[in-house]
C-alpha cells in the first residue's frame, strides 16, 4: 500500500503543481519549479528557462514572475533546461545567477526543482522586434562576443548566448562591461548589434529588419 501511494504522489505530481499555477500538465512533459534567494526586499524578479541540446542550442525561452520566492515552469519537454533570474523592472540593476543549481535535467511525468542564489550583476533584456510591422519575432539569437562571462548559461554548455521567447522578450545575464557589443540573428532577418553604453539603464528594444529574399539564407543563426 506504501508503495502504491509513492508511486501514485509521483504520477500526480505535476499536476499538484499545475494546480498551484499554470495550465493542465499534458502527457509525457515535465515541471520545473525555480526558488530564488538573495534578492533585495520590494524587488520585481522574474525567471528565464532555456531548453538545451549537446550542441548549446537553446529552445523555447519562456519567462514566468518569481512569487513568493519562487516561480513555475509546466508542460517542459524532457531535456535540460538552464536557469537565470533577471531584474523584472528593467531599470538597470541585473541578477546573474551565481551559486546553486543553474542546469536542470526535467523528466516526463517529474517535477525538478532549482535552487538558484542571485546577487546584483549587468546584463541586458529587452524585446526584439520585426522593424516594418513592430510585431515580436521569437527565437533570435542574442550573444555577447565569445569569451565574454555571462552567468546566464553553467560552464558546461560551449555557447554563452540566449534566445527570444514567444513574445520577443530576452534577458541575458551575467557582467557585461560597457562597450561590449551583443549580436542578434535570426533566420530571415538582417544580423545587427547593440554596444552595452556606461550607465546604459531599462530595457532595449531592437527592430530587425527583414532580409531580402536573395540574401535569406546568409542571415541564418
Amino acid at each position: 500500500m506504501k508503495r502504491f501511494l509513492r508511486l501514485a504522489s509521483v504520477a500526480f505530481a505535476p499536476w499538484l503543481v499545475a494546480c498551484g499555477r499554470g495550465p493542465p500538465m499534458r502527457p509525457g512533459t515535465g515541471a520545473l519549479r525555480v526558488r530564488v534567494s538573495g534578492l533585495d526586499r520590494g524587488v520585481a524578479a522574474e525567471a528565464w528557462i532555456a531548453g538545451t541540446s549537446v550542441e548549446g542550442a537553446a529552445w523555447h525561452p519562456q519567462h514566468a514572475a518569481v512569487r513568493g520566492g519562487e516561480a513555475v515552469f509546466t508542460n517542459l519537454e524532457p531535456r535540460g533546461w538552464v536557469v537565470t533570474v533577471s531584474d523584472a523592472r528593467g531599470g538597470g540593476g541585473f541578477f546573474g545567477t551565481w551559486g546553486g543549481r543553474s542546469f536542470v535535467e526535467v523528466r516526463a511525468g517529474g517535477v525538478e526543482e532549482a535552487s538558484v542564489t542571485v546577487r546584483r550583476g549587468r546584463g541586458v533584456r529587452g524585446r526584439v522586434v520585426d522593424a516594418a510591422t513592430r510585431a515580436p519575432i521569437a527565437d533570435v539569437r542574442v550573444a555577447p562576443p565569445p569569451n565574454v562571462a555571462s552567468t546566464s548559461w553553467p560552464v558546461e554548455l560551449p555557447s554563452m548566448w540566449t534566445g527570444t521567447s514567444a513574445d520577443g522578450a530576452f534577458v541575458l545575464g551575467g557582467d557585461l562591461g560597457a562597450g561590449t557589443a551583443i549580436s542578434f540573428r535570426r533566420a530571415g532577418y538582417v544580423a545587427q548589434s547593440r554596444v552595452v553604453a556606461t550607465g546604459d539603464t531599462g530595457a532595449w528594444e531592437i527592430a530587425m529588419q527583414p532580409a531580402p529574399a536573395s540574401d535569406a539564407a546568409t542571415t541564418a543563426r
